[in-house]
């Protein structure tokens, strides 16, 4: 068999991996994905990577998505990469504290925030970016925040990468 890179596959919502990333066609743009381990009503809750919907941010926890479409997946070689720069780190959670699309480190988990796919006022959800799985338990206050991130897919055989998407949330000034 050949090895082709990157590894995809074509899949419904229903049948992604829970931590996989999906390629979401949408009008003039495509939108990355992040699978939850969260079903509501029956329907897999995605996390929104870099959406384009007005008057929402990038970063979108969407439930009860569309269940009929194809999506294309990536489960393989699929890496968070976090801006360690001075201006990307926040030590204590300050600047960023309800900012969605930010990661954050609680214990050994790495979070990304994402904002409600509703009306706004409702509290973001924290999801892990390694394994899906939807934070259930109450954040400390302080924690470490990362206001830069990309989504890269690698190539272990050439040790190359391919970005996907990107976010950098620039601080606030005090």
């Amino acid at each position: 068999m050949n090895d082709v890179f990157p590894q995809v596959r074509t899949v419904l919502l229903t049948e992604a991996p829970v931590g996989s990333i999906l390629r979401i066609p949408r009008s003039q743009t495509l939108v990355y994905a992040l699978v939850t381990d969260q079903i509501v009503d029956g329907v897999r809750t995605v996390v929104m990577l870099n959406a384009e919907i007005p008057n929402y941010p990038k970063v979108i926890f969407a439930q009860k998505w569309r269940l009929d479409e194809r999506y294309l997946c990536y489960d393989k070689n699929v890496r968070f990469l976090l801006s360690m720069e001075e201006e990307c780190v926040d030590d204590y959670g300050h600047d960023w504290w309800q900012t969605p699309g930010v990661i954050v480190s609680v214990g050994n988990q790495l979070l990304i925030r994402a904002a409600p796919m509703r009306e706004f006022g409702y509290e973001n959800t924290l999801v892990d970016i390694q394994t899906g799985s939807v934070f259930d338990g109450a954040p400390p206050n302080g924690m470490f925040s990362f206001g830069a991130w990309q989504l890269l897919i690698e190539d272990g055989a050439t040790k190359r990468s391919f970005e996907l998407c990107r976010q950098k949330i620039p601080k606030r000034q005090r």
